[in-house]
């Protein structure tokens, strides 16, 4: 519906979709043909082919079909279309496959495949839009021309914008300062539990299982031990574990830590009312005759091992438990899911870093070495840091986390947002080619670009709002965070752009 309200023709508006439609479908074939398995990440692969790719398609289309006014020979017409938008096609595919390509080098491997099979899926779009749409359209039976018509009203408020200069730059430093200022309170959570919503069974039976069984994600812990089961016939040794675990108790996040020796102390103070270790081994010898059918659960091949259960526990309650290792030699790992996530938080900072920092630079040289300007490559990127920080800034305020999929997102949405500025400056050159002035080519770019760059911004994000149904709060919130992105960008680009153009011209 969004496309048909630019194209405004339904032969056209199914054709603009096609080549994103065939990539969706050759990139799931190429995720099954490679082995892999759809994961909580790479089942929107597809979506993002589908929502992305169709960008291409959906510029060819409209301005193949607003040409038809200018020229009716059907090979002038397809020349014309590719000279005006085949290089800014070009572009806009390499630089959002660069902004997924740079997703590879995480450390995160469901970041990693996304970031492979997205970047082959827009690949495919790209191509099929350049080769296969131009292709059709100069075979399929012609519409009857579209009439000549006065600039939408969406172009003339754009128009009219452009003469209110300080109002647009206050309100989009306003969204950095903003930005800037909640951007340190960013919290990163990779739990996965917290990826459903609070209705979810799944939510609601984990939360029973941590109120009625003191936890339901316990870390595991070894103690040193190399006579095996012999150890707990040690009278000394043992006391100085039962020790060490009501230390380890008394650490935040830690509710209790209990071990072969705990169950032993129990089984003494039933039988003797004495809340201490029994120091005769045949009475620890008795106690474990017991218990035997469970001992083999609580024996490792070189230690005991300990069960910690958590209540609350965090980052710095985990760095503190590693602290706590380390000084004290009886004790050798302490793992579970808590510290699997931990690691996982870091995993993502990490690879949020590096894919945001690699993804510019990716995009800024594609853009130095194609346009050879360097002052364009440095314009077009502007819109996309005020889009990233804007990204980072809403996750604060909206209390969401940055998690596995949400720091995919700024990274991809450096490679998506940079299209708009891409087609902007690439029509403003076009303009100027033809032998327009400085403010008649932005003008003209404007009317141009102005409604294809926001019908594909809105499509985009309303696209993305299917995953507004998804169970999963972590699809609900990649849906936000693309249409943040989206908006963002898209008006970034069509109002920064043009002034810094027509300032620097001046």
């Amino acid at each position: 519906l969004v496309f048909y309200s630019v194209i405004r023709n339904r032969k056209f508006t199914i054709l603009a979709i096609i080549p994103a439609g065939l990539a969706a479908l050759w990139t799931l074939g190429t995720i099954f043909w490679s082995g892999q398995e759809l994961n909580l990440v790479t089942v929107l692969s597809p979506i993002f082919v589908v929502v992305m790719g169709a960008a291409d398609g959906l510029h060819y289309t409209s301005h193949f079909r607003n040409n038809m006014t200018r020229w009716s020979s059907r090979r002038r017409l397809t020349l014309e279309t590719l000279r005006m938008v085949g290089m800014p096609i070009f572009l806009t595919t390499i630089t959002t496959m660069a902004g997924f390509a740079s997703l590879t080098w995480t450390g995160v491997l469901p970041m990693r495949q996304m970031g492979i099979f997205v970047s082959l899926g827009i690949g495919y779009a790209g191509v099929l839009s350049l080769f296969f749409l131009p292709a059709v359209l100069s075979r399929v039976e012609l519409p009857p021309k579209p009439q000549r018509t006065q600039r939408s009203r969406l172009t003339e408020c754009i128009l009219a914008a452009q003469k209110h200069r300080t109002p647009i730059i206050v309100a989009f430093l306003v969204i950095v300062a903003v930005s800037a200022y909640q951007i340190p309170r960013i919290e990163v959570v990779s739990n996965q539990l917290m990826f459903f919503k609070e209705n979810s069974p799944i939510r609601q039976t984990f939360d029973k299982v941590e109120k009625y069984f003191g936890g339901a994600l316990p870390l595991t812990g070894e103690i040193v031990s190399d006579r095996g089961t012999d150890t707990l016939r040690d009278y000394n040794f043992a006391d100085e574990i039962l020790e060490t675990e009501r230390e380890l108790e008394r650490i935040p996040g830690v509710k209790s830590a209990t071990s072969l020796f705990d169950m032993i102390a129990g089984l003494n103070e039933m039988a003797t009312g004495e809340n201490d270790y029994p120091e005769n081994p045949l009475i620890v010898q008795r106690f474990l005759m017991q218990i035997d059918e469970d001992i083999e659960t609580w024996v490792s091949d070189d230690g005991l091992r300990m069960m910690i259960m958590t209540e609350d526990l965090d980052s710095l309650d985990i760095d503190r438990l590693e602290e706590f290792v380390a000084e004290h030699p009886d004790i050798r790992v302490i793992s579970g899911m808590p510290v699997l996530f931990d690691e996982m938080n870091k995993l993502v900072v990490q690879s949020q870093i590096q894919s945001l920092g690699l993804a510019l630079v990716l995009i800024f040289l594609i853009l130095l070495v194609t346009i050879r300007k360097l002052k364009a490559a440095l314009v077009a990127l502007i819109p996309i840091v005020i889009t990233i920080a804007a990204i980072l800034g809403m996750l604060v305020i909206s209390k969401f986390y940055l998690n596995v999929l949400t720091a995919n997102l700024s990274a991809i949405s450096i490679g998506v947002g940079v299209d708009y500025s891409i087609h902007l400056i690439s029509g403003i050159y076009y303009f100027q080619k033809q032998g327009l002035d400085r403010k008649k080519s932005i003008d003209s770019a404007l009317a141009s670009v102005s409604r294809p760059v926001l019908a594909n911004a809105f499509g985009l994000a309303i696209g993305m709002s299917a995953l507004f149904f998804s169970p999963l709060r972590i699809h609900m919130q990649a849906a936000s965070v693309m249409w943040v992105a989206m908006v963002v960008s898209s008006t970034a680009a069509l109002l920064l752009i043009p002034i810094f153009y027509s300032e620097v011209h001046k």
